[in-house]
């Protein structure tokens, strides 16, 4: 999909693959502020990246809720982690208002037009249709890469 915003071609990318294969770079997932990376997606950023996720657990020991709707990014060897706070166990018209907070702030703390690798976030365990998160990655001016198995 290709979308034209402000005179620049906005790219969401999809990949049958997996994420895991990226060489370096932004690697992105949707997290909660509970402190655990338990199933899905996030339980394979544990198993990758376990020092990421000590750290990701002392984020969320110190600031709790207050991470919802912020992106806290996590280098580990060539990969930074963008910890997408977008759940906060509530409506899913909330959940989407988190995502897009959380990749504005993400956006804010990479460097302009850098690719950002993800997961189809929110759809998992949050129980979100992709199509709606979709249409949050739309209005952020950013590029994307979504893998699919």
């Amino acid at each position: 999909m290709h979308t034209i915003l402000a005179n620049r071609l906005l790219m969401i990318t999809y990949i049958k693959g997996d994420l895991f294969q990226v060489k370096s770079g932004v690697l992105g997932h949707a997290c909660n502020y509970q402190g655990v990376w338990g199933g899905g997606i996030a339980l394979l950023f544990k198993q990758k990246f376990p020092e990421a996720y000590r750290h990701y657990q002392q984020i969320c020991k110190e600031q709790g809720e207050n991470l919802v709707g912020r992106c806290i990014l996590i280098s580990e060897n060539q990969y930074q982690i963008a910890c997408l706070f977008t759940n906060d166990y509530s409506t899913k018209k909330q959940i989407l208002k988190h995502t897009e907070d959380s990749l504005l702030d993400l956006k804010r703390q990479i460097p302009p037009h850098t690719v950002v690798n993800l997961p189809k976030i929110n759809a998992g365990i949050f129980n979100v249709e992709w199509e709606l998160t979709e249409k949050v990655l739309e209005r952020v001016d950013e590029d994307y890469n979504v893998y699919e198995l």
